[in-house]
């Protein structure tokens, strides 16, 4: 059968998601929703147009996007995806096909607002070619980031550490050691600066939460850690966020506890570190835009006469 177009995806995803109470993974979605609509094993290995996935996973995986940012659903402590009471209204609020418009002003009127929806809806009457291209580009990026975190929600907490140490150690702070089986006061790894670790050390404190927040207090017993280990520096990594307040007295996502300075990276930028130092992610596609060159081509030249 035709696979259907991607605005006829997002009744089967909220209904599937609906009818899972503990919520399910992206491939039990796309299973379900397969299901749902009668594809074939065919259908499924259909491709996109730049033969880079299947079109119905790409179709699934945008549609959930868009319903997350609509806060029809969210993703649940262990990274599965689940509908929210809105998202139950919604679908009760709409018969048959659900309209794009209405999903858009979801988005508009959420918590990230117009921000999010220019990108995910540009305008084509007032948009340049180029400009579409990188707006599609960010929501690829974005959609690539809640898929990131999604999974490092559903690992194991040691792997989790693990991720962590090594985004560090790519990311050129030193040579890295996972903590976990020293027990070494609530510090999951230490990154010595140098290979024979003669610079000073970084602790790194690594929470594999979804929902809680991060606050002052973990911060703080966090800085006594390590004080313990006599180092001065941290870095503070969750999957989920910080609070307001201790935002608030950060200075570049710095904050100073009991003289210890303290990196603070939430969820979204961890998942765009991993993206930026290609951990945990392959290159899908590439396309190389072309401009005319005019220094090949000048302005004042005149053809010469036949």
């Amino acid at each position: 059968m035709a696979i259907p177009a991607q605005h006829e995806f997002y009744r089967p995803v909220l209904e599937v998601v609906a009818a899972a109470e503990s919520g399910l993974n992206r491939k039990e979605i796309i299973s379900r929703v397969a299901e749902h609509l009668g594809l074939t094993e065919e259908d499924l290995q259909v491709l996109t147009r730049g033969k880079t996935k299947p079109r119905v996973e790409s179709h699934v995986h945008q549609v959930v996007y868009a319903a997350k940012k609509s806060e029809l659903v969210f993703s649940s402590e262990h990274g599965k995806t689940r509908i929210s009471p809105k998202g139950r209204e919604f679908l009760a609020q709409h018969q048959g096909n659900i309209p794009i418009a209405a999903v858009q002003q979801l988005i508009l009127h959420s918590e990230e607002g117009s921000e999010v929806a220019s990108i995910m809806f540009p305008d084509p009457a007032n948009t340049l070619p180029e400009d579409m291209m990188d707006s599609i580009h960010q929501q690829l990026r974005n959609q690539l980031a809640e898929e990131i975190l999604d999974n490092l929600k559903s690992v194991a907490s040691d792997r989790f550490e693990e991720v962590v140490i090594e985004l560090l150690e790519r990311m050129g702070y030193g040579h890295g050691l996972v903590t976990r089986h020293t027990h070494d006061g609530g510090i999951d790894g230490i990154l010595s600066q140098d290979v024979l670790g003669l610079m000073e050390k970084v602790c790194v404190q690594a929470k594999r939460w979804s929902n809680n927040t991060v606050g002052d207090p973990e911060v703080t017993a966090f800085a006594g850690s390590i004080g313990n280990a006599g180092a001065n520096k941290g870095v503070f990594i969750t999957t989920s966020r910080f609070t307001t307040a201790l935002k608030n007295r950060a200075t570049v996502n710095v904050v100073i506890t009991d003289n210890k300075s303290i990196r603070l990276i939430d969820g979204p930028e961890l998942a765009q570190l991993l993206i930026d130092h290609d951990l945990g992610v392959v290159t899908e596609i590439t396309y190389v835009v072309k401009r005319l060159d005019t220094n090949y081509f000048p302005e004042n030249s005149v053809a010469a006469a036949s």
